[in-house]
């Protein structure tokens, strides 16, 4: 049985040797084959060179911001009287964009000067009074008072006026104009970017 055991196993090597004999032989004529092989010829094409004139520019998709940047728009309603600007003009800090009427302002204003004109006389009046002891400090006090209300007044007029008037805050570049000559603006109504 041992004599057996070891004809088969001689049998078995030899047959596994014999494999790995005949792989060999197939990989050594292989190589032998691809270095006989010649490599195919490169490919190339030609073209002649002419001279041309390149642009440097680079085409992509993107967004821009501007470094400062407002919607114009007016703090108190009113009417459109003027407007001093087109889409897309440069314009100057201070520059004016929009005016509003202020016909019921300027009345307003007219009547607190002569309101004031009057109050300052009677102030003049109610001192020189004083001076010469004939009306009390009570007097004098509400003469200066009246005054000085009036001059409030008007000054709150003028201030009314102003914020009618509507001017570039800054230089810049406006956009599309989004009102009308005659156009009713209530407060807050958008009128240009800048």
């Amino acid at each position: 049985m041992a004599k057996r055991m070891i004809i088969m196993l001689v049998v078995v090597l030899l047959l596994i040797g014999g494999i790995f004999g005949y792989r060999i032989h197939q990989f050594s004529e292989m190589g032998k084959a691809m270095a006989a092989m010649k490599q195919p010829p490169v490919a190339v094409s030609t073209a002649n060179a002419k001279a041309d004139e390149w642009q440097p520019t680079l085409r992509t998709t993107g967004s821009i911001a501007a470094v400062q940047g407002v919607t114009v728009s007016n703090e108190l309603a009113g009417v459109i009287d003027q407007i001093g600007f087109k889409s897309g003009d440069t314009v100057q800090k201070g520059a004016l964009l929009v005016k509003l009427n202020t016909d019921t302002e300027q009345a307003q204003l007219h009547s607190a000067q002569a309101g004031t004109e009057l109050a300052k006389q009677n102030l003049e009046r109610a001192k020189k009074l004083r001076e010469s002891n004939v009306n009390a400090q009570a007097d004098l006090d509400a003469a200066q008072a009246q005054y000085d209300q009036a001059v409030a007044n008007v000054e709150n007029i003028k201030a009314t006026i102003a914020k009618k008037t509507i001017a570039a805050a800054f230089s810049g570049r406006l956009g599309i104009r989004l009102v009308n000559l005659g156009q009713y603006l209530p407060a807050g109504t958008a009128i240009v970017s800048l």
